[in-house]
């Protein structure tokens, strides 16, 4: 009995040593549902009555003691654990098959195998996004393997869970642990063994099973399809004289080696045991059965019931107003005496005094007029009516029936004709909530237009991997309560700020720029600003929602504006608009690791509408005086990403063009926007001349800031937040434009190239001594980084040479003593950029991505109407095609065909004609969609034209020049052609675009506006120009 890990029995009740009342009682907060698309409350389902058989044994023993534990107090009180195993045979085809097995068991886990997914797939094509925690080991298909196989493990949200890399070895299993109450959590594994393993999926098995550190006394849960069913469970031995004996074998020796226990003795594949479900203790598996297979596999699915008592988290109510019967003239009376209140205290009360007379006041009226309720998202397929779920019982009782020659065929067409109905109840309710209703009006015909907003929330909710945080890890640590790991991400998010010292600011000597006027506040200008309030947002730390801002839009208007001019006279703000409550949004990377998680910060509605106007009037002035750098495109009017690489990649091929190289330095800022430091920033702004109340309402806005993380209802302790530009805010990007204003004047020999925190050095390359140069620039970035407390990453930084030529000038970059990384590639705002200025490698990254979108689609609006398909494709595949066209716009066929072969496979599916006789053509005629190469012509010419007329901030009076003389026949915004000597730049941007833009006919180069001109350009305009 010193050995705990050795199996006894008790002689006096005879009873193993195993038992199931370790797992305590413990309650926790946070979210489990599927979210129905529609605004109705969603009724919770029942369960399957007993789907599982009585007592199965799960060992050899047929005299098995019931494992139920007659000294637990919490038998009554807890549902057991229901695990399902499923070979899917392919989960492509079988969503709905899956979600109604989902609907009708609720199995808290799902073993699956034979997934045949890819990492192109998502897991929540198939899972109910809020209801499962998804963990997959897809196989990697290659000469040696077919893309079949693949194995996951699906977990309720409600149920604490994480991924074990450590245990995984070298075949398709994956391994999650549960967390319990107890001291001993469970580890589940799924795993599958390829029929034609002659051996090798089994040693990594036991190699697998053997890191599992047995003195952490976990228990263990492993099923799959382990293909080997010539084994008598009974009697734990190999049936003779069948094949693969030395496998079956081997599999039994693996099962006693590691005391382990099959509980299966239901044949899962006509008559062997395929699907088996081991544990390392029998006593917690009190019923083993089988149900119907999931589609068209052959496999029935393993039932199993586990009597455990775990942690299971549940989500609080959610309070929703119901606008719909708000009293909206009772909120109006109390606004207009909300309005005369502090109108009269305006003199005599601060501005936190006179925000919470607002803040208390309109609140008060929001809970008396606007009624409200607490709702619980519960899981239940709405498409499944009381008459499919009839079908589904009556299908459950003939399967048990099948083996009956007279029940046969019935299990079969009933289970046909079932799958047909639910598939086509899912896709007439999909087609329901994005489309229009058809109208009662007899003489108005019935619409089957889709609804954009309500297409892309359906896509939205099933897009999203919202794999939440089940646990973190600290200091090797699994941390499992929910604030406790809201306080670990905030110490995260806090640990990244900037401590600024006391000690002097970098001179930046006399400032020569004017300084900016005082702010006035109109009650029509904010009035506007509430009404373009999107009412959908989410609510600040006050809980005022812009529902009601928006609604209350001129009474609000009016108050506000006292507010708000308190406040500027005053250089104060409310507490309340300080604070931010903090969402954690997972990156990339382990998701047991804070530091994958950045922070989304909510802060009030009233205070981003004030900050709306001061960041007007701070962008005026500093447009106005010329003040921000040139090469600066982020957050600016008339400047985007798509001009800063069309005049970036024109330089490029200019330099490339006259047999000079270019080197690139492409820098990566570690936490830009959370380590800016407030002092130098409030002296930066004074230099640019943001002073007066402008830069003290501005530093009181900075100071005393304060963040707290909410995670599943439950909140952080809160923080205080030092340095930044506060996240979550309309002022920051701005303050960030001008902290970072001053880094090119650091560079004597290079240019920089900004959008925000995006940066590249770069300058032509002759010889060896400009490498020197170049270095010299960036080492003074890294002064400039080193003064203003900001910080570079040098692991991130890389280098890129633009050159074709045979023998480039190499140099080895340095930063921080670090060698920066060569490469031949490089993604910058979005394009891949190649050292040879070619297009290859972007074409192919963004035809690879619009391809699995459009799998995407083809999963999930599979039998749409062609209307919902034809706007899902133009909305979500094709920019993917188009995104910033104008400056990577490729002239050879083999990379134009590679795109539009993408759109000929849209169009296959959008009108579901796959039949290798349809003319794919006809379909496009059909569907109305031009060619992609006539929407990126399109595109330049709407581009040259915002460049003509200086709509956009291209530079181009050294590109654009008039002809010396000019025919009869040219326009007057006819320009000269440039000389080129390479391909790459005679078909960039403005080489080639001048000379189609020259063939334009007059009137369409002469349209007074941009919007004429686009419809200037017909197809047969277009054609004229190819």
């Amino acid at each position: 009995m010193d050995n705990s890990n050795i199996s006894w029995h008790c002689i006096q009740c005879g009873m193993p040593n195993f038992t199931t009342s370790f797992f305590s009682s413990a309650n926790f907060e946070t979210s489990n549902s599927f979210v129905s698309l529609t605004d109705t409350d969603i009724i919770d389902c029942s369960h399957l009555t007993n789907p599982g058989t009585p007592q199965a044994s799960s060992s050899p023993n047929p005299n098995r003691h019931n494992t139920t534990n007659k000294n637990t107090n919490h038998k009554a009180d807890h549902p057991p654990l229901k695990v399902l195993n499923i070979n899917f045979q392919s989960l492509k085809n079988k969503k709905t098959d899956l979600l109604e097995i989902i609907d009708t068991v609720k199995p808290d886990i799902i073993l699956g195998t034979e997934t045949w997914l890819n990492s192109s797939i998502s897991s929540y094509d198939y899972f109910p996004p809020d209801l499962y925690n998804v963990y997959r080991n897809d196989r990697v298909s290659g000469p040696k393997h077919t893309s079949h196989g693949g194995v996951l493990i699906a977990i309720t949200k409600d149920l604490i869970s994480s991924e074990v890399k450590e245990l995984q070895s070298d075949c398709e299993i994956i391994w999650a642990e549960i967390n319990t109450a107890g001291s001993r959590n469970i580890l589940i594994s799924s795993y599958y063994r390829p029929p034609s393993d002659t051996g090798q999926s089994l040693e990594q098995l036991e190699i697998s099973l053997s890191r599992i550190n047995h003195q952490s006394n976990s228990t263990i849960l492993l099923g799959g399809d382990f293909n080997l069913g010539h084994i008598d469970w009974p009697n734990l031995c190999t049936i003779p004289s069948k094949p693969d004996a030395s496998q079956h074998q081997m599999l039994l020796n693996i099962i006693n080696d590691n005391h382990l226990h099959q509980t299966v003795n239901i044949p899962t594949r006509k008559d062997r045991i395929l699907d088996l479900l081991l544990v390392n203790n029998p006593t917690f598996v009190t019923k083993i059965t089988t149900l119907p297979p999931i589609g068209s596999s052959d496999h029935d699915i393993v039932y199993a019931e586990i009597d455990t008592w775990l942690k299971r988290v549940k989500g609080p109510p959610r309070k929703v107003l119901k606008y719909n019967k708000a009293n909206w003239d009772g909120i109006r009376s109390d606004l207009e005496k909300t309005y005369t209140e502090i109108k009269n205290q305006y003199p005599t009360h601060n501005i936190n005094q006179l925000w919470n007379i607002f803040k208390t006041n309109l609140t008060n009226s929001i809970n008396t007029y606007i009624p409200s309720k607490l709702i619980r998202c519960k899981h239940r397929l709405p498409w499944v009516t009381d008459k499919l779920r009839r079908m589904i019982n009556k299908k459950n009782k003939l399967y048990k029936k099948k083996k009956d020659p007279n029940y046969t065929d019935k299990y079969k067409k009933l289970k046909s004709h079932l799958q047909k109905c639910l598939r086509q109840a899912y896709w007439d309710y999909i087609e329901k909530i994005i489309c229009e209703l058809p109208t009662n009006d007899p003489d108005t015909p019935p619409t089957n237009q889709s609804k954009p907003k309500k297409l892309y929330q359906y896509i939205k909710s099933i897009r999203t991997d919202k794999t939440g945080i089940s646990t973190l890890k600290k200091e090797g640590i699994t941390i499992t309560d929910t604030k406790e790991k809201a306080n670990i991400l905030n110490e995260q998010f806090l640990s990244v700020f900037t401590h600024e010292p006391d000690d002097d600011i970098p001179d930046k000597g006399t400032s020569t720029y004017p300084d900016i006027s005082d702010i006035h506040f109109t009650t029509p200008s904010i009035e506007k600003l509430l009404n373009n309030i999107n009412p959908h947002k989410a609510t600040g730390p006050d809980n005022i929602s812009g529902h009601v801002l928006k609604q209350m839009k001129t009474e609000i208007a009016q108050i506000l504006t006292l507010l708000f001019k308190k406040s500027y006279t005053t250089e104060t703000i409310p507490v309340d608009w300080k604070h931010a409550n903090v969402a954690p949004v997972y990156k990339k990377g382990d998701t047991n690791k804070a530091v994958n998680y950045r922070p989304i910060s909510l802060t009030c509605i009233s205070c981003k509408l004030m900050e709306h106007v001061v960041t007007s009037q701070i962008m005026k002035h500093l447009e106005s005086n010329n003040i921000l750098y040139d090469l600066q495109h982020g957050f600016r009017h008339s400047r985007s990403c798509e001009t800063q690489l069309l005049s970036f990649v024109q330089e490029l091929h200019s330099t490339n063009n006259s047999n000079t190289q270019s080197d690139l330095i492409i820098m990566d800022f570690a936490k830009a926007f959370d380590k800016v430091p407030h002092r130098r920033l409030l002296y930066k702004l004074n230099y640019y001349g943001i002073s007066g109340h402008t830069q003290n309402w501005i530093a009181s806005f900075l100071s005393d800031r304060t963040q707290t993380v909410v995670l599943d209802g439950l909140t952080s302790n809160t923080v205080p937040v030092t340095s930044g530009v506060p996240q979550g805010t309309v002022l920051g990007p701005v303050l960030f434009l001008v902290y970072i204003n001053d880094l090119p004047d650091y560079l004597s020999y290079s240019k920089l190239r900004l959008f925000a925190d995006d940066s590249i050095i770069y300058m032509p390359i002759s010889s060896a001594h400009d490498c020197l140069k170049l270095q010299t620039d960036l080492d003074a970035a890294a002064r400039w980084e080193r003064d203003w407390l900001m910080a570079f990453h040098p692991d991130k930084c890389t280098v890129l040479s633009v050159t074709t030529k045979r023998k480039p000038i190499k140099h080895n970059y340095t930063l921080h003593n670090h060698t920066l990384e060569p490469v031949s590639s490089s993604k910058y705002l979005g394009i891949t950029l190649q050292s040879n200025l070619k297009w290859d490698n972007h074409i192919h990254d963004i035809t690879a991505k619009a391809n699995k979108t459009l799998g995407f689609l083809k999963r999930n609006l599979k039998t749409a109407n062609q209307n919902i398909k034809d706007q899902a494709y133009r909305a979500l595949v094709r920019p993917k095609l188009e995104y910033a066209s104008s400056v990577w716009d490729p002239h050879t066929k083999e990379s134009a065909s590679k795109l539009e072969m993408i759109q000929r496979r849209g169009a296959r599916y959008v009108c579901n004609r796959y039949h290798n006789t349809s003319s794919v053509t006809e379909m496009i005629d059909t569907l109305d969609w031009p060619p992609l190469t006539h929407r990126r012509l399109r595109t330049r010419l709407i581009m040259m034209y915002k460049i003509t007329h200086a709509l956009v901030a291209i530079p181009s009076n050294t590109i654009l020049i008039p002809p010396d003389t000019r025919t009869r026949k040219q326009h007057t915004h006819t320009f000269r052609h440039i000389q080129t000597s390479k391909d790459s730049y005679r078909y960039s941007f403005f080489p080639y675009t001048i000379t189609q833009w020259n063939q334009l006919p007059a009137p369409v180069i002469l349209s007074p506006s941009v919007d004429i001109f686009r419809e200037q350009l017909t197809p047969a305009v277009l054609c004229t120009l190819l």
